[in-house]
């Protein structure tokens, strides 16, 4: 389509801007101001935490992954400055959260993190976090899941859980779509005393948190060993269940295809769920086998 322009005596109209597209399977992008390729998700997981409890006002960092075929597999990332090379502005990453039992296409705009920054290699994927998540949640329970976009935010892949070690599976992609239940679930629990659990100086009052409070927000980690004659909470008191560290048992690594094996690391992080019971959770690196995998070992 030629430019037009006018002249009225005295001076030249502006011209007319031209009409254009980017070619077929590009995509502009704003920022960047020029066409990018589309980049389709091939698979994308909500990685770590899948299933958390946390105190009022805690922050949580979620971690996801994502495979991108000829793309993901020949990047590096720097977890120290959280850059990828190369780098590829039209793939975004967010993190968002809503009512329990919900599915995360209807979560408010406000709803979605600020996009999450690359964190790590593994093997042909790569890993993003988004940190201090959840600050401001209420007590009640939610859902989270990451998302994935290879065209700047046109449209997006919706990533479920890996449930891989305890419900067989892990993420999603084109023959495994987003499912709500796959969601990642997060329970939120009131504060009911602050951050008064009964940490006191000696010589302060024993009883600047009232006794009603909940026994488990109340004492939380502390064992009351020091003070425990003269604290409120010593008939209610829990012994950190997390201290020492229980998950010195991982699940057993396992071929998850014909050259892909996932390795479970240890030890794993032991949440306290209250009432002294733990809660352990082991994240899972993919490596590449040079041969091939079977039996849980690469050759």
């Amino acid at each position: 389509m030629p430019v037009e322009i006018s002249w009225d005596g005295s001076q030249w109209s502006d011209p007319v801007v031209c009409e254009w597209s980017c070619n077929d399977d590009f995509h502009f992008n704003e920022i960047e101001d020029m066409c990018l390729e589309n980049l389709p998700i091939g698979w994308c997981n909500t990685q770590w935490p899948v299933d958390d409890v946390q105190y009022q006002g805690t922050a949580v960092s979620v971690y996801g992954r994502v495979w991108i075929n000829g793309v993901t597999s020949g990047t590096e990332i720097d977890n120290g400055t959280n850059t990828s090379t190369p780098e590829y502005p039209q793939l975004i990453a967010q993190v968002g959260y809503g009512d329990a039992g919900t599915s995360a296409l209807t979560w408010p705009v406000e709803n979605w993190s600020a996009p999450a920054v690359p964190y790590e290699d593994y093997g042909n994927d790569d890993e993003f976090v988004v940190k201090n998540l959840f600050t401001s949640l209420v007590q009640g329970e939610y859902d989270f899941v990451f998302r994935f976009s290879g065209d700047s935010g046109s449209t997006w892949t919706y990533c479920n859980a890996n449930r891989q070690d305890t419900l067989g599976y892990n993420g999603t992609t084109g023959e495994i779509p987003y499912d709500l239940s796959k969601n990642g679930h997060l329970e939120i629990l009131e504060v009911l005393c602050g951050n008064n659990v009964c940490d006191i100086e000696e010589g302060e009052d024993p009883y600047t948190c009232s006794k009603d409070c909940d026994p488990i927000s109340f004492c939380g980690n502390n064992i009351c060993d020091d003070w425990e004659d003269e604290l409120i909470c010593f008939d209610d008191c829990q012994t950190n269940p997390c201290d020492p560290n229980p998950c010195v048992d991982p699940p057993s690594n396992y071929c998850e295809t014909e050259y892909t094996l996932i390795v479970y690391q240890f030890p794993g992080i032991c949440l306290n769920m209250g009432g002294g019971i733990p809660s352990c959770e082991y994240s899972a690196n993919f490596e590449t086998c040079m041969n091939y995998c079977s039996d849980g070992v690469c050759y």
